[in-house]
């Protein structure tokens, strides 16, 4: 017997445990802190709901000191701002502000339980999984998981509704995977990953009516909240987000985990921040960062220039995009990951009828997720994450072993399909 077939093997038996722990991981780490405590992000989503019945004339949600003194007078003691979120954000939340915040934030935390058991049974559907094995893999997802729990982030709703598009494409249901896609395109730009498979099978409904509801939403928006807003949104937060620039947010934070804040910490010199870089020098610093950009692009390119006539084409780019866009955002944060779990949830499709090899890099997935999961919580309880360049950045190498381990995967099985 093989190690990876012992290890499987070990999983059946011991699986229900391993649920058990996460699901107690979930439980003190999100859950508990979540029903008793608001934290940012939450009063984010809150009051800017509650700032949609207020005259647009008087609005300035981009600016942090305004919008701060409008989340304490809802009686929140919590730091909070509105940037980096695009204006339809506020209706998010506007049906719980009739309700007190602690509140509010306990329904948004029930709701957020239902989302990840409804999100276990698409992953159950899209997958081919057992349902137990469906919700390991999300509460296996750890702080990412923990964290969207005890914020009031709403990943988990976003996670949902991309999952329920791709069911709703599988069964030709274009108009509405469509409205579902562009409601959550309206408020977070990740559901845009499906749009380069739609424009390649020509799936024009979907793209009709994916444009229509995000206009339609702005509308409403810029309506309401006022074209102020929208200036200020494009002036001060959009292109800035882009490049990993938020406002009251260190560049070089280790928080973010991206290569943008690798470059910074690696070429660039600041007095307080970054006194001692690798190499100060802008030209590196350019050429590294962007450098990567394009290595990855490229890549990304080429195997699903491999994929371009195969029948699974339409999964593989959603697939790929979703970890490519995950590995260069500028701004990561832990509950990014997990949006990994819908290019998961599709890979794991071939999870039944898996050779030894395949069996291999799902293990070598499955272990990146975990360790992106409790990574955050290592890094703040060791000192010595934090001191170690190459330590600190632990995410961004974990997604490179899960970016390269997943075109490994895609090209593999194009050869073997061929």
């Amino acid at each position: 017997m093989t190690l990876v077939e012992s290890i499987y093997l070990r999983y059946a038996r011991w699986s229900g445990i391993a649920l058990i722990l996460f699901a107690c991981f979930q439980f003190f780490l999100g859950i508990l802190p979540g029903w008793t405590e608001i934290r940012s992000d939450f009063p984010n989503y809150y009051v800017s709901g509650t700032l949609l019945f207020e005259g647009s004339d008087s609005l300035r949600m981009y600016d942090n000191d305004w919008f701060q003194q409008k989340i304490y007078a809802q009686n929140i003691e919590a730091a909070g701002k509105f940037s980096p979120f695009p204006p339809p954000t506020a209706f998010l939340m506007a049906p719980l502000t009739v309700f007190e915040p602690m509140l509010a934030k306990r329904i948004w935390l029930i709701l957020n339980l239902g989302f990840i058991f409804l999100i276990s049974q698409q992953i159950k559907h899209i997958g081919r999984l057992q349902y137990r094995d469906a919700l390991l893999l999300v509460l296996c997802s750890g702080l990412a998981c923990a964290n969207t729990l005890m914020l009031g982030q709403v990943y988990l709703l976003l996670l949902l509704s991309m999952l329920y598009s791709y069911q709703l494409l599988s069964s030709k249901k274009n108009y509405e995977a469509g409205i579902v896609l562009g409601v959550g395109i309206a408020v977070k730009y990740f559901p845009l990953v499906f749009v380069p498979s739609l424009i390649y099978e020509r799936r024009w409904k979907s793209l009709a009516s994916i444009f229509l509801t995000v206009s339609l939403l702005n509308l409403a928006a810029a309506l309401i909240l006022g074209l102020n807003t929208y200036r200020d949104f494009f002036e001060t937060v959009f292109f800035q987000h882009l490049t990993g620039s938020l406002e009251g947010q260190s560049p070089w934070s280790y928080a973010f985990q991206s290569w943008n804040a690798l470059a910074h910490n690696l070429f660039r010199y600041d007095m307080t921040e970054n006194p001692d870089p690798l190499i100060a020098s802008e030209t590196l610093f350019n050429l590294f960062k962007y450098g990567i950009q394009v290595s990855i692009l490229s890549i990304m390119l080429w195997v699903l220039y491999q994929q371009k006539n195969k029948s699974n084409f339409f999964e593989s780019a959603i697939i790929l995009g979703s970890v490519t866009v995950l590995f260069l955002t500028p701004a990561g944060a832990t509950y990014h990951s997990l949006l990994l779990l819908l290019p998961f949830a599709l890979l794991a499709k071939t999870v039944a009828s898996m050779t030894t090899q395949f069996k291999k890099i799902w293990l070598v997935l499955i272990t990146s997720l975990v360790l992106c999961g409790i990574g955050p919580l290592l890094q703040s309880k060791l000192p010595f994450f934090n001191s170690l360049l190459i330590i600190a950045f632990y995410r961004l190498w974990l997604m490179a072993i899960i970016f390269t381990t997943t075109c490994y995967w895609l090209i593999k099985s194009e050869n073997q399909s061929s």
